[in-house]
C-alpha cells in the first residue's frame, strides 16, 4: 500500500506452488474507499513473485522472485507507476518475504534454504542458498547489511533446512529482528548492531505427529514493541511473549497455562496488528479457506472475523483521502 499515490499493489502467482508460474502484480487505485479501481495487472516475472512491498514515496516496488525459484539470484526493483523493471538487488536464490522498514530507509529481504522436495536428499547445489536476511538501501538498491545465520536446533538440527527463516519483523529502529525459524519451537532474534542470535524456546510439548508442526509460521511484533505474538501450529492457539526487556522474554500467554488466544483452526499462517495495536488479525491455514480472526489485544479474546485471507493491511481515510497505511507484516511502531 502507498499513502502517497493511493495505490494497493497485489503480488500473486497464476498457479500455486510447487509449479513455477507467472508472477503478477496488479495495481489498484484505492484513493476512494467506495470505488476501488484496477489500473493495471502485468506479469513482472514469469518464474513467480512473493510477498513484496512499495517504497514510502510510492515510486518503487521491491519484488522477491519466489521462494521456489532456483534460477534468479536477485530481487526485482520495479517502477511503481507501471511495473516496469528498473533494477535488481543481488540476493541468493529463493527470495521470499520482503518489506520496507518503518522509516522507509531499508528494504528487508529473506531467502529460503529449503526446497519443493525433501531437501536432505536434494542433489541441488545448496551452497548457493543460505537462509539469511539482508537489508538494502531503498535509495540505492544496494545491500548494506547481511544478517548472521539463525541457530541450528530442534528436530531439524543437522539437516539442510534447519535454521530457515519464516515470517520475520523488525523494530521501528531496525535494530532488533524477530523471526520464526524452522526447527525452533518458539522464535529467534538478533541485534543488528551485534550480530548475536538468541532463541526463545517454548516449554510446552509440541504436537508429536508431524515435525512440521514444530515449525511455527506466523509472528508479529505489537506496535508498541512490548509483545511478540507467535502462531502455534501444534494447537489452535497463539503464544504471547512479553519482550519489554528484550534480553529476558517472558511467556505471557501460552497453551495450557492461564489465558489463551484461541483460534479457529490449527496451523495459523499469518499475524499482523492494527496501527494502534488494539487488534490482532490472525489468518487461518494457508489456502485453508477459513476466516481470519480479529482479536482484542488487551483481553486476548476474539471479537470478530473477516473473510478467508492471509494478507491484511489497514488503510485509514480522512476527509482528504488516505491518512495512514499499515503493513501485512506486524512491524514495531514504537
Amino acid at each position: 500500500m502507498s499513502k502517497i499515490n493511493g495505490r494497493a499493489y497485489c503480488f500473486y502467482n497464476s498457479q500455486p506452488p510447487p509449479g513455477l508460474s507467472a508472477g503478477h502484480i496488479a495495481a489498484v487505485d484505492i484513493s476512494n474507499p467506495t470505488t476501488p479501481r484496477k489500473l493495471w495487472d502485468v506479469v513482472v516475472n514469469p518464474a513467480g513473485v512473493d510477498r513484496g512491498d512499495v517504497s514510502h514515496d510510492g515510486s518503487k516496488l521491491f519484488v522477491p522472485t519466489f521462494e521456489y525459484n532456483r534460477t534468479q539470484a536477485y530481487n526485482l526493483v520495479l517502477r511503481a507507476s507501471d511495473g516496469a523493471r528498473i533494477g535488481t538487488i543481488p540476493v541468493p536464490i529463493q527470495s521470499h518475504n520482503t518489506f520496507v522498514s518503518l522509516d522507509g530507509s531499508l528494504v528487508w529481504m529473506e531467502n529460503k534454504k529449503d526446497g519443493v522436495i525433501n531437501i536432505d536428499s536434494d542433489p541441488y547445489d545448496l551452497s548457493r542458498i543460505d537462509g539469511r536476511l539482508r537489508a538494502a538501501s531503498t535509495a540505492t538498491n544496494k545491500v548494506v547489511y547481511t544478517a548472521p545465520r539463525f541457530l541450528d536446533q530442534g528436530p531439524y538440527k543437522g539437516s539442510k533446512e534447519s535454521g530457515t527463516p519464516q515470517p520475520f519483523v523488525s523494530t521501528s529502529d531496525n535494530q532488533r529482528i524477530y523471526s520464526c525459524v524452522k526447527g525452533t519451537y518458539g522464535f529467534q532474534w538478533f541485534y543488528k548492531s551485534s550480530n548475536t542470535v538468541y532463541a526463545h524456546n517454548f516449554t510446552d510439548q509440541p504436537y508429536k505427529g508431524d515435525r512440521n508442526y514444530v515449525t511455527l509460521h506466523g509472528l508479529a511484533l505489537k506496535p508498541d514493541e512490548t509483545e511478540v505474538w507467535v502462531a502455534d501450529g501444534s494447537d489452535n492457539v497463539v503464544h504471547v511473549v512479553d519482550v519489554t526487556n528484550p534480553q529476558r522474554p517472558v511467556d505471557k500467554i501460552r497453551p495450557g497455562g492461564g489465558a489463551r488466544v484461541v483460534l479457529n483452526a490449527r496451523r495459523s499462517h499469518w499475524i499482523t496488528f492494527s496501527l494502534n495495536g488494539q487488534y490482532a488479525y490472525i489468518a487461518g491455514p494457508k489456502r485453508g479457506g477459513q476466516n481470519a480472526g480479529v482479536f482484542n489485544t488487551e483481553t486476548y479474546s476474539q471479537v470478530d472475523s473477516i473473510a478467508p485471507t492471509e494478507v491484511m493491511v489497514e488503510v485509514d481515510y480522512g476527509i482528504n483521502g488516505i491518512t495512514a497505511v499499515g503493513n501485512q507484516f506486524g512491524l514495531g511502531r514504537k
